[in-house]
């Protein structure tokens, strides 16, 4: 709200994740680390109808959200599976999810995760964690010195392909984001915003 007073022509997000608490927030996001790409497209799959796929604690039972209302959405934390081939079993490394056991079930892991997103009409972008490892959370893709961990061209193959959220838009006269124009109108400037301005689709690691 304080963004929106000193500037009513930015989108805001009120924070990443798991405690959305402002109603007015023009972008909604999730951190989903589910490693199963069918269980995550799955968890995914209601943005379609409306349904995001919102953090809940207790098993689902339990929201600190206030409920989704059509913004534009996307993940912005996603994958974080442990991989470094350098640690020592005494070393405190962790990832999220089980552990790929070889270099190919990381890239297939990340190639299927990243498509399940890429296929999603409805999903402007996404961030994958994360980009370098940080003390006991080694699953960066650069290690904590930045010297690489994979193969950085396969890592990007995997991204590089037109998402199905820009080959929908390119078919239409209408560049606003299709959750974008659901949005309720507000007075000023915010309101045109949310009718007429296009969130490209972006991939990133943090």
């Amino acid at each position: 709200l304080a963004t929106k007073a000193c500037d009513r022509t930015r989108p805001v997000l009120d924070v990443s994740g798991w405690a959305h608490r402002v109603s007015e927030s023009d972008v909604y996001d999730s951190h989903n680390y589910e490693q199963d790409p069918e269980k995550f497209r799955d968890q995914l799959a209601g943005l379609a109808e409306g349904k995001a796929f919102v953090n809940a604690r207790d098993g689902g039972k339990t929201t600190m959200c206030v409920p989704y209302r059509n913004q534009p959405y996307f993940v912005s934390e996603f994958g974080g599976a442990l991989w470094n081939p350098d640690a020592k079993k005494s070393d405190p490394a962790w990832g999220y999810g089980t552990n790929p056991k070889t270099l190919e079930e990381f890239y297939q892991r990340f190639e299927r995760l990243c498509g399940v997103l890429l296929d999603d009409p409805e999903m402007f972008g996404y961030c994958y964690t994360q980009l370098t490892d940080v003390f006991q959370e080694q699953n960066g893709i650069y290690r904590f010195d930045r010297r690489k961990k994979f193969d950085l061209a396969r890592i990007r193959k995997a991204q590089i392909r037109a998402a199905a959220y820009e080959l929908v838009d390119a078919k239409t006269e209408d560049p606003a984001p299709r959750r974008s124009a659901r949005l309720p109108a507000r007075a000023g400037a915010s309101a045109k915003l949310a009718a007429s301005s296009r969130l490209k689709k972006a991939g990133s690691a943090g």
